[in-house]
């Protein structure tokens, strides 16, 4: 049993005066970012498929999906079919799929491609702060919260990097059983010891999170859907309790790994992008049921895509522009962005149409009513993926 749990205490310092903090916007509580990591790099154009460029079957002879084997999303673009459980949200205009989604001059190191996604930087420059902790340097952290973030699964809180409070588990119920297992430590005062005093706080906030959740589990509504027995199926149901509790928490990460597929991927890909469709399904079902999906915004992201032409071990070596899905009770669902070229490539990779930064200032500005000058290198522009209105203005 692993349980883990991360705590910062410098929570949004960057707020200067109580007078700006006073005026600042707060983020709503009762809305839930639901990011879902896909580690290694997703073969973009194995999940969402231009069935209809003959450019795409002769980049790629063995992994080709057939055009009667794609789930038709419009005339030329669809999905792999082991994405069919995603195709609720589709026809229901609850899916939304980002073609094209990069950054100039691509970087294809796993470590320092998803430092760049998880921290909004350019290719060119190394920041700390992960770029939800920015976003959120603008605003109130509202009272009430279990915790400014969960992780879910993995231990890395990536975008919640740099001062929030971050609590990492794998099972709610495992957590809370932590609350009576802590006993009494005497702390060393702070002035003698600030490390130390960091490190009680730290045990402090993890005691006061299990004990939360050892009050308020065994009230919950049990859920009613059946998740999938998988660890992206097993994070989603974590998940899912979480809220259905009536926890307060702003964001959630999940991850699903081994999408690294440099040989028999056409072995493997399929399966994960099963897991993947499976766990978000079952989320959004039990979101649904508990009246709670409009207050869910999911959305995936993967360091970097693939290579547009497949390599000689019937994979895919490390590319650039990828497919992100974003999902909710007020998602505009569509295809959003220019799906790339298979014939303008550059050396090999696919040309990027939208900036992924863009889809953060969406979630800020829309999603939780903050202004994007928090995002580095910005303002990018939005997409139309939200409908309803913007939780502080109205408008």
């Amino acid at each position: 049993m692993r349980i883990h749990a991360i705590f910062f205490t410098t929570v949004l310092a960057a707020a200067t005066s109580v007078a700006g903090l006073a005026a600042a916007p707060v983020i709503p509580s009762e809305r839930t970012l639901v990011l879902v990591e896909l580690r290694g790099g997703i073969d973009g154009l194995d999940a969402v498929i231009p069935y209809s460029d003959p450019h795409y079957a002769a980049l790629r002879p063995k992994l080709a999906v057939s055009s009667d084997q794609v789930l038709h999303l419009d005339g030329a673009m669809g999905l792999h079919p082991a994405l069919a459980p995603l195709m609720d949200a589709w026809k229901a205009g609850q899916l939304a799929v980002v073609l094209g989604v990069g950054y100039p001059q691509p970087d294809l190191s796993h470590f320092r491609s998803i430092d760049i996604w998880e921290t909004a930087s350019g290719s060119g420059s190394v920041l700390s702060s992960g770029w939800v902790s920015d976003a959120w340097s603008q605003a109130q952290m509202p009272a009430g919260l279990f915790a400014d973030g969960v992780v879910i699964g993995d231990l890395r809180a990536g975008p919640l990097e740099g001062g929030l409070r971050v609590i990492a588990l794998n099972d709610p119920a495992q957590f809370a059983s932590l609350s009576g297992s802590f006993g009494e430590i005497e702390c060393t005062p702070q002035e003698e010891n600030p490390a130390y005093a960091h490190l009680m706080a730290i045990r402090q906030q993890t005691q006061a999170a299990a004990t939360t959740l050892a009050k308020v589990l065994p009230h919950a509504p049990k859920l009613s859907t059946t998740f999938p027995d998988t660890p992206i199926g097993r994070q989603a149901k974590a998940a899912a309790s979480l809220l259905a509790a009536g926890l307060k928490i702003p964001v959630i990460k999940l991850t699903l790994t081994g999408f690294d597929l440099h040989v028999a991927e056409n072995d493997h890909q399929g399966k994960l992008l099963g897991d993947l469709a499976a766990a978000l399904a079952a989320f959004r079902t039990e979101m649904v049921s508990e009246g709670k999906w409009n207050n869910v915004l999911v959305m995936t992201y993967s360091e970097f895509g693939r290579r547009a032409e497949e390599n000689a071990s019937g994979g895919t070596d490390h590319g650039t522009a990828e497919p992100v899905f974003v999902s909710g009770g007020l998602v505009v669902g569509g295809l959003y962005g220019r799906e790339p070229s298979l014939t303008d490539l550059d050396n090999g990779n696919l040309r990027f149409s939208t900036d992924y930064r863009s889809l953060y200032a969406t979630v800020a500005e829309d999603w939780w009513g903050l202004p994007q000058t928090g995002l580095p290198g910005g303002p990018y522009p939005t997409l139309p993926l939200l409908s309803g209105p913007s939780p502080a203005t109205g408008d």
